[in-house]
């Protein structure tokens, strides 16, 4: 079983990574002055932490302040990182809008911890249902040191 979690993690950095050279081109530069904090949006957002659905909406900028625990967390519009330690819980991550931390010029050097956990859809299943999905016009663009 640990050789799968291995190669499954061998698979996922080496496409990120993949991922990440592809979409240079397309880095951007977030106004801090126009995003708001994701701890916001998680602190409007109706529901039980742990379990809440949050999205960032079409042309919302929300910036990465500090750690969340969420059910799902739906990128639509653009989710930048800060330069520092935090950690975002998620049974699921999709990004159909720009996800970046660093850039090629100024690497992330904060800490970033991307957390699936055990969706609650069935408890006795061993694998559980999770993932990180990058659909067909969304951005991952990881830049660190």
């Amino acid at each position: 079983m640990m050789n799968v979690k291995k190669s499954v993690l061998l698979f996922l950095v080496s496409f990120v990574s993949q991922a990440a050279f592809a979409q240079a081109s397309r880095e951007i530069a977030f106004n801090e002055q126009q995003a708001v904090p994701l701890s916001s949006i998680v602190n409007q957002t109706p529901g039980a932490v742990g379990s809440k659905k949050i999205e960032i909406l079409p042309g919302e900028v929300a910036y990465i302040d500090k750690s969340i625990d969420v059910g799902e967390l739906v990128i639509n519009g653009q989710l930048p990182c800060k330069d520092a330690s935090v950690e975002i819980k998620a049974t699921t991550i999709y990004v159909n809008g720009h996800f970046q931390c660093g850039t090629s010029q100024n690497p992330f050097s904060g800490k970033l911890y991307l957390s699936l956990k055990h969706s609650s859809l069935n408890p006795k299943a061993s694998f559980g249902y999770r993932g990180m999905i990058v659909n067909n016009g969304g951005r991952l663009i990881l830049n660190g040191r």
